[in-house]
C-alpha cells in the first residue's frame, strides 16, 4: 500500500518537470528571436554611445605592451623559445641528410594511425583528406617570426 503514493508522486513530479523544461526551451528560443523587442519593452540598454569629449575609459582590452616594437620583440622571443623547446635532433647516419630533391620520407607517429579532425576550419566531412593525401607534406617559409610552417597539400 505504501508504494502506490510514491509512484504517483514521482509520476506527477516527472510530468511537472517535463512541462517546465519544454516551456523553458520554447521560452528561451522565443526570447532570443525577439531580443530587440524584449529589450525595448524592458527599457534595457544593450550599448552605450560615448562621445569624443568624454573622460570615460573606452579601452576595452588593455595591452601589456607600450609599443608595437615591444610586442613584436616579445613575439620573436616567444617564438624562438617555442621552436627551441620543440626542435628535434636527427642523427645523420650514412650522410642521409640533407635529403635529395624529390626524396620521399615516411613519417610515423600517433597521428599517422589515429587522425583527429577538429576545429572550425573549412574542412567539412566531404572534404576531409585521405591518409594518402596527408603524407604529401611540403615545407613553406612562413611570414610569421616562428620560421617554418608545415602545410598539408590538400
Amino acid at each position: 500500500m505504501s508504494k502506490k503514493p510514491k509512484v504517483g508522486m514521482w509520476s506527477g513530479l516527472t510530468a511537472v518537470t517535463a512541462v517546465l523544461t519544454a516551456g523553458a526551451i520554447v521560452g528561451t528560443t522565443v526570447a532570443f528571436h525577439y531580443t530587440t523587442t524584449v529589450n525595448n519593452y524592458l527599457d534595457a540598454d544593450t550599448y552605450k554611445i560615448i562621445r569624443g569629449d568624454s573622460d570615460e575609459d573606452t579601452e576595452y582590452f588593455k595591452s601589456d605592451f607600450t609599443s608595437d616594437e615591444e610586442r613584436e620583440s616579445y613575439e620573436a622571443e616567444l617564438c624562438a623559445q617555442v621552436e627551441a623547446e620543440g626542435a628535434a635532433l636527427l642523427k645523420n647516419d650514412n650522410n642521409a641528410l640533407p635529403l635529395a630533391s624529390g626524396a620521399k620520407v615516411s613519417l610515423f607517429g600517433h597521428g599517422s594511425v589515429d587522425l583527429m579532425y577538429g576545429g572550425t576550419g573549412p574542412l567539412t566531412p566531404a572534404r576531409l583528406p585521405t591518409s594518402s593525401r596527408l603524407w604529401k607534406i611540403r615545407a613553406s617559409r612562413s611570414t610569421a617570426p616562428c620560421g617554418i610552417c608545415i602545410l598539408l597539400t590538400i
